[in-house]
Protein backbone atom coordinates (compact mmCIF):
# COMPACT_ATOMS: atom_id res chain seq x y z
CA UNK A 1 0.00 0.00 0.00
CA UNK A 2 3.01 2.62 0.71
CA UNK A 3 4.69 1.66 -2.18
CA UNK A 4 1.21 2.34 -4.14
CA UNK A 5 1.68 5.60 -2.39
CA UNK A 6 5.21 6.62 -3.12
CA UNK A 7 4.51 5.35 -6.89
CA UNK A 8 1.38 7.75 -7.45
CA UNK A 9 3.44 11.09 -5.60
CA UNK A 10 6.63 9.99 -7.55
CA UNK A 11 4.17 9.95 -10.97
CA UNK A 12 2.35 13.03 -9.84
CA UNK A 13 5.97 15.04 -9.24
CA UNK A 14 7.59 13.80 -12.88
CA UNK A 15 4.20 14.99 -14.76
CA UNK A 16 3.86 17.96 -13.31
CA UNK A 17 7.19 19.11 -13.85
CA UNK A 18 7.19 18.00 -17.82
CA UNK A 19 3.80 19.82 -18.35
CA UNK A 20 3.56 23.63 -19.78
CA UNK A 21 0.87 25.89 -20.46
CA UNK A 22 -0.19 27.37 -23.83
CA UNK A 23 -2.68 29.75 -25.36
CA UNK A 24 -4.27 30.23 -28.80
CA UNK A 25 -5.64 33.13 -30.35
CA UNK A 26 -7.92 30.66 -32.91
CA UNK A 27 -11.41 31.31 -33.47
CA UNK A 28 -13.93 28.78 -31.79
CA UNK A 29 -16.45 29.05 -34.78
CA UNK A 30 -16.99 29.06 -38.83
CA UNK A 31 -18.32 31.61 -40.85
CA UNK A 32 -19.87 31.82 -43.87
CA UNK A 33 -20.71 34.93 -45.39
CA UNK A 34 -22.43 35.41 -48.73
CA UNK A 35 -23.42 38.24 -50.38
CA UNK A 36 -26.27 38.85 -53.22
CA UNK A 37 -26.43 41.79 -55.47
CA UNK A 38 -28.89 43.12 -57.16
CA UNK A 39 -29.52 45.89 -59.69
CA UNK A 40 -32.21 47.82 -61.39
CA UNK A 41 -31.13 50.56 -64.38
CA UNK A 42 -33.77 52.76 -65.78
CA UNK A 43 -33.42 55.57 -67.43
CA UNK A 44 -33.85 58.09 -64.91
CA UNK A 45 -33.34 56.27 -61.70
CA UNK A 46 -30.87 53.63 -60.42
CA UNK A 47 -31.20 51.12 -57.38
CA UNK A 48 -29.19 49.05 -55.68
CA UNK A 49 -29.62 46.32 -53.07
CA UNK A 50 -27.13 44.11 -51.16
CA UNK A 51 -28.23 41.41 -49.04
CA UNK A 52 -25.47 39.51 -46.40
CA UNK A 53 -26.21 36.72 -44.43
CA UNK A 54 -24.18 35.34 -41.98
CA UNK A 55 -24.33 32.04 -40.32
CA UNK A 56 -21.89 30.97 -37.32
CA UNK A 57 -22.21 27.18 -36.29
CA UNK A 58 -19.84 25.86 -33.39
CA UNK A 59 -18.47 21.78 -33.15
CA UNK A 60 -19.13 21.71 -29.76
CA UNK A 61 -19.48 23.88 -26.31
CA UNK A 62 -16.27 26.30 -25.76
CA UNK A 63 -14.06 24.49 -23.87
CA UNK A 64 -15.50 21.02 -23.86
CA UNK A 65 -13.19 18.37 -24.66
CA UNK A 66 -13.15 14.42 -23.80
CA UNK A 67 -9.72 12.99 -23.29
CA UNK A 68 -8.79 9.80 -23.84
CA UNK A 69 -6.50 6.87 -23.28
CA UNK A 70 -6.36 3.39 -25.63
CA UNK A 71 -4.43 0.85 -26.17
CA UNK A 72 -3.01 -2.27 -24.34
CA UNK A 73 -0.88 -0.95 -22.44
CA UNK A 74 -0.50 0.13 -18.23
CA UNK A 75 -0.27 3.83 -17.53
CA UNK A 76 1.36 4.42 -13.50
CA UNK A 77 -0.86 8.10 -13.61
CA UNK A 78 -2.22 10.59 -15.65
CA UNK A 79 -2.48 14.76 -15.05
CA UNK A 80 -4.92 16.68 -17.33
CA UNK A 81 -6.58 20.03 -17.64
CA UNK A 82 -10.09 20.65 -15.73
CA UNK A 83 -10.66 23.73 -15.74
CA UNK A 84 -8.08 26.35 -15.58
CA UNK A 85 -6.58 23.29 -13.10
CA UNK A 86 -4.70 19.92 -13.45
CA UNK A 87 -6.59 16.35 -11.69
CA UNK A 88 -3.97 13.66 -11.29
CA UNK A 89 -5.81 10.31 -11.52
CA UNK A 90 -4.33 7.01 -10.48
CA UNK A 91 -5.15 5.14 -13.99
CA UNK A 92 -3.99 1.67 -14.50
CA UNK A 93 -4.97 0.74 -17.58
CA UNK A 94 -6.09 2.23 -21.36
CA UNK A 95 -8.83 2.30 -22.08
CA UNK A 96 -9.86 5.60 -20.20
CA UNK A 97 -11.88 8.38 -20.97
CA UNK A 98 -13.33 11.90 -19.30
CA UNK A 99 -15.31 14.23 -20.60
CA UNK A 100 -14.85 18.05 -18.75
CA UNK A 101 -14.56 21.65 -19.93
CA UNK A 102 -11.25 23.50 -20.04
CA UNK A 103 -10.41 27.12 -20.17
CA UNK A 104 -7.26 29.29 -20.44
CA UNK A 105 -6.79 28.30 -24.13
CA UNK A 106 -5.43 24.71 -24.19
CA UNK A 107 -6.17 21.39 -23.33
CA UNK A 108 -3.67 19.10 -21.97
CA UNK A 109 -2.82 15.53 -21.09
CA UNK A 110 -0.16 14.06 -19.63
CA UNK A 111 0.05 10.15 -18.20
CA UNK A 112 3.41 7.80 -17.25
CA UNK A 113 3.11 4.61 -19.71
CA UNK A 114 4.57 1.63 -17.61
CA UNK A 115 4.65 -0.55 -20.76
CA UNK A 116 2.89 -0.09 -24.46
CA UNK A 117 1.48 0.71 -26.55
CA UNK A 118 -1.10 3.30 -25.25
CA UNK A 119 -2.45 6.16 -27.41
CA UNK A 120 -3.73 9.89 -25.95
CA UNK A 121 -6.53 11.66 -27.67
CA UNK A 122 -7.96 15.07 -27.71
CA UNK A 123 -11.55 15.58 -29.16
CA UNK A 124 -13.54 18.15 -29.31
CA UNK A 125 -16.85 17.12 -30.35
CA UNK A 126 -16.26 15.29 -32.99
CA UNK A 127 -13.38 16.57 -34.13
CA UNK A 128 -10.14 15.35 -33.18
CA UNK A 129 -7.66 17.96 -31.88
CA UNK A 130 -4.53 15.92 -31.36
CA UNK A 131 -3.28 12.17 -30.86
CA UNK A 132 0.16 10.77 -29.43
CA UNK A 133 1.29 6.74 -28.58
CA UNK A 134 4.08 5.95 -26.53
CA UNK A 135 5.40 2.05 -25.98
CA UNK A 136 6.75 3.41 -22.30
CA UNK A 137 7.44 6.24 -20.39
CA UNK A 138 6.03 10.24 -20.68
CA UNK A 139 2.92 10.64 -22.98
CA UNK A 140 1.74 14.02 -23.86
CA UNK A 141 -1.01 15.69 -25.75
CA UNK A 142 -1.43 19.62 -25.63
CA UNK A 143 -4.56 21.00 -27.96
CA UNK A 144 -4.83 24.91 -28.43
CA UNK A 145 -8.89 25.73 -28.15
CA UNK A 146 -10.07 28.65 -28.93
CA UNK A 147 -10.98 31.51 -26.41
Amino acid sequence: MIAALVLIVVVAVLVVRSTGGGDSTASPTTSTVSTTSVSTTSTTTSTSETTTEETTTSRAAAGSVVYQLTGSGDVAGVRYRKGSEFVIDPVTAAPWSITTTVTGGSAELTAIVVRGPVTCTIMHGREQLTSNTSNGGLLRCVADLAN
